[in-house]
């Protein structure tokens, strides 16, 4: 796990197949983003493409971050829409 800078990394071309959060779960992140900060880093790929924690960075960038923790996950090419489809539905947001 390591810190970035926030505005280095940018979402992954199917990260919207996942749908994004409704309205009361977005507000309960902000808030604890806001209160706590950040306490799961977000996945993303070797060139800096977000698999998962969208949601974590729009609000983190929303709230003035300037870095974020990161996960790098070494998965090939072709399997990296299975991993954002994957992580959205055991994981939620």
């Amino acid at each position: 796990m390591s810190n970035v800078a926030i505005e280095s990394l940018r979402l992954h071309p199917d990260a919207e197949k996942v749908p994004r959060a409704g309205a009361s779960d977005l507000h309960a992140l902000r808030e604890s983003l806001r209160e706590v900060g950040q306490q799961d880093p977000i996945d993303v790929t070797t060139d800096g493409q977000i698999l998962d924690g969208r949601t974590r960075w729009e609000l983190l960038r929303e709230l003035g971050a300037t870095s974020i923790q990161v996960r790098v996950q070494e998965i090939p090419a072709e399997a990296q829409t299975n991993y954002i489809i994957e992580r959205a539905l055991t994981v939620g947001i």
